[in-house]
């Protein structure tokens, strides 16, 4: 496999998109995982896989002690940039340097399909304070939209039958081992607007997207956007959050 194409890499060829273009969460998902996992301000927080920092952001906002861990160098310097309080680990969250019982939540949105499962709980059971909780969160496009079914039908032609994945596909159960436990989940909608100028970079926020050809992926942007009208662009999401629990 090129290395470019390793989980850890994916997003190199994303990130100046991503940054743009990807829209954030939304306040109320934070405020949810607050609420449901008991969680006060100034609680240490991981957020794994990181990005950019945009999970980060909201979770520094609502006043929790955080710090992110973030594999990719490129990613990670994102996030020191634009969030130079907040403490960031370059590494993967299989192999987390984070000392043991110290963490009272640890997120990761949009990311544990690049994990190995496996050894990521056995770094999350070992992190968590006993009864700490880990908050899986997607914000996957709203398939009920045409154009956004649109778009996750042509990164689901880009991926094949065989999905780059190590880890559960998008939207799927975290599928925890003991010591954790899943204690609660739920959906809810997100619709976020850019300027039409950031649509192709929204698309090309994806990484199977991002990771084509250049002469490819400049078609594959257009026949995508195409499908969008206006100067002010509607996207439509689905947030899932499943929250497990350190017993």
């Amino acid at each position: 496999m090129d290395d470019r194409l390793l989980p850890e890499r994916r997003f190199e060829a994303a990130a100046d998109a991503f940054v743009r273009a990807r829209p954030p969460y939304p306040e109320a998902l934070v405020d949810e995982i607050a609420r449901r996992s008991g969680l006060e301000p100034g609680a240490p927080v991981l957020d794994v896989a990181a990005g950019a920092g945009a999970l980060t952001r909201r979770l520094v906002a609502a006043g929790f002690a955080v710090t992110a861990a973030e594999p990719n160098p490129e990613m990670a310097g994102r996030l020191r940039s634009s969030l130079p309080s907040v403490p960031v680990q370059v590494e993967r969250a299989e192999e987390l340097t984070t000392a043991g019982g110290s963490i009272a939540l640890i997120t990761i949105a949009n990311g544990l399909h690049w994990v190995e499962p496996g050894a990521a709980f056995a770094q999350f059971a070992r992190i968590l304070a006993p009864g700490g909780h880990v908050a899986v969160a997607w914000q996957l496009p709203d398939l009920a939209d045409d154009r956004q079914a649109h778009l996750w039908e042509t990164l689901r032609r880009i991926h094949g039958h065989v999905p780059p994945y190590r880890g559960p596909a998008p939207g799927e159960h975290a599928g925890w081992r003991e010591p954790l436990r899943t204690v609660d989940r739920w959906v809810m909608a997100n619709r976020a607007r850019i300027p039409r100028r950031l649509l192709g970079d929204y698309i090309a926020s994806w990484s199977g997207i991002a990771n084509l050809p250049a002469a490819e992926r400049g078609d594959v942007v257009a026949d995508v956007a195409s499908r969008w009208r206006g100067e002010e662009i509607e996207l439509p999401f689905v947030i899932t959050v499943e929250l497990g629990r350190r017993d």
